[in-house]
This record gives C-alpha cells, structure tokens and sequence, in this order.
C-alpha cells in the first residue's frame, strides 16, 4: 500500500513506515492551537501542509507546497518568513500537543505520541512556479529561493531544502514529488 498523500495537485509519496501528519486534520490544531496567542488584528498560529516522521532516522520533514503555476503570489510578507513562521508555528504546535494532557480528545493521544522521539528536523518548501517566454521565473529563481530558505531557517535547519520538484529530486529526499 503506497503512502500517498496530496496537496491541490501534487503528490508525495512517501516510505511506507513515514507517520504522515496534517496539522490542518488535527483537532488540537483547530479547536485549540490555531488561536492560541491571536493578536486582535492579526491570525494566529499557521501550519505546515505535511509533519512526516521518519521513526527509524528519529526525523521530523516539515514539507510545505506553493504552487504558483495558475497564479502570481499574493502575499506581503517574503516566502521566506512565511516558511520560517510555518516552522515555527508547527514545531510548537507539536510540543504543545506532547504537555496539554488536559484538552487531549482520543484522536489527538495518537498524534501526541508518534513524534515523542524526534531528534532531527529537515525543513522542505516545495515551490512550483510559472516561467517566462524568455526562461524567467515568476515567483523567484532556484538560487534566490534556496539563498531566502536558508537565511530565514537556518536556526532551525541550515540544510534547509527549496526549489521545484526537479530540483528537490537531486537533494535526496526520501519521499517522490508528481503532479
């Protein structure tokens, strides 16, 4: 049975023994962690599209996906900060799911403890992105994207991937990119 899993239109696939997490599906993340620490003006705490545990490297893959290739991004803040925020945000969103015994439903117990014994994080930004008649990117180039990644996550992962499905295809990932 392969361990699938989409994100609009693309597809990971990754090893059949990966414990794949969408923190959007967590009801901690929704009925508790999402407005945790909300400003009045502003959101609270954003996610990662996919946590996926490798048990046996003891390694947690924080995999974000942006498809730009229907539309130009949208946002103000840089791709940078954003990737870090997501980090961030997921990261303390699953520490938080390890100590709030108090607000635990049964479907929350099983996410609690699969990433007890994480050692390692990777972080991914999967970026697909239009180009120009004359080769340019839309968003950013591959160089300018991993140079933002890796200066705005280096605390975190200074081995920080990004770029597009070929590019990540050459950074030994564990999991297959389509779509």
């Amino acid at each position: 049975m392969a361990n699938t899993h989409c994100e609009g239109t693309i597809t990971y696939t990754f090893p059949d023994h990966f414990i794949i997490f969408r923190p959007e599906e967590s009801t901690f993340y929704s009925k508790h962690w999402q407005s945790f620490a909300k400003p009045t003006d502003g959101v609270g705490n954003t996610e990662i599209d996919f946590v996926a545990f490798d048990p046996r490297d003891e390694r947690i893959w924080l995999v974000e996906t942006k498809d730009y290739r229907q539309h130009d991004r949208s946002k103000p803040s840089g791709i940078g900060e954003e990737f870090a925020r997501k980090c961030r945000d997921t990261l303390s969103l699953l520490g938080a799911m390890q100590v709030s015994l108090q607000v635990a439903t049964d479907s929350d117990l099983k996410e609690r403890y699969q990433f007890s014994s994480m050692r390692n994080v990777t972080c991914v930004l999967h970026i697909e992105q239009r180009r120009g008649r004359r080769g340019e990117y839309s968003i950013m180039s591959p160089q300018t994207l991993k140079d933002t990644i890796k200066r705005s996550i280096r605390a975190l992962d200074p081995h920080a991937k990004a770029g597009d499905a070929a590019l990540l295809a050459g950074c030994a990932l564990p999991f297959t990119i389509s779509g």
